[in-house]
């Protein structure tokens, strides 16, 4: 199972899965959050954000989303590839509890909000030159926490 250092660097896979209960792997991620520097650590959970509402709520609150976000995942892609009022060094967003994250909307709402963070993680890895805000390749990745060993099983394991 690869190292969680992987979700440091801007290099894909841009989502990964991980089995190992929540507080384990929150403490194997410290100490790269520590020699990180700057690197973002976003914790969601999945048990309050199983509606679409309560999903763009959380998000919303969590990545200090404008006003104007559309609470869409059209709006989120758009807000997504655009974090820099956080000004990263990187992202990770973890995700406790992933089974249950949009469990009331549907395999297609989860679908859809993969698909969002997988163009994110590849925009983020690209540099930028030649503009006033030149910027080298961040890392953006996200990891779903389950304890449900065949959630989502199209996702790569790391962690622990």
């Amino acid at each position: 199972m690869p190292s969680l250092s992987l979700a440091f660097k801007p290099i894909p896979p841009w989502i990964w899965r991980s089995l190992s209960p929540f507080d384990i792997l929150l403490d194997e991620l410290k100490p790269f959050l520590r020699d990180s520097q700057s690197i973002k650590l976003i914790v969601l959970d999945g048990e309050s954000m199983q509606t679409s509402n309560k999903f763009y709520d959380e998000l919303a609150c969590k990545l200090l989303l404008p006003n104007y976000f559309g609470r869409n995942l059209n709006a989120l892609d758009e807000c997504l590839c655009d974090l820099e009022w956080l000004q990263p060094a990187g992202f990770i967003l973890l995700i406790r509890a992933a089974q249950k994250l949009l469990g009331s909307e549907g395999v297609e709402a989860l679908d859809g909000f993969l698909d969002v963070l997988s163009r994110s993680g590849k925009e983020w890895s690209q540099p930028i030159t030649g503009t006033s805000w030149d910027r080298g390749p961040i890392p953006f990745h996200a990891i779903f926490q389950s304890d449900v060993p065949t959630w989502r099983q199209d996702l790569p394991l790391i962690g622990v």
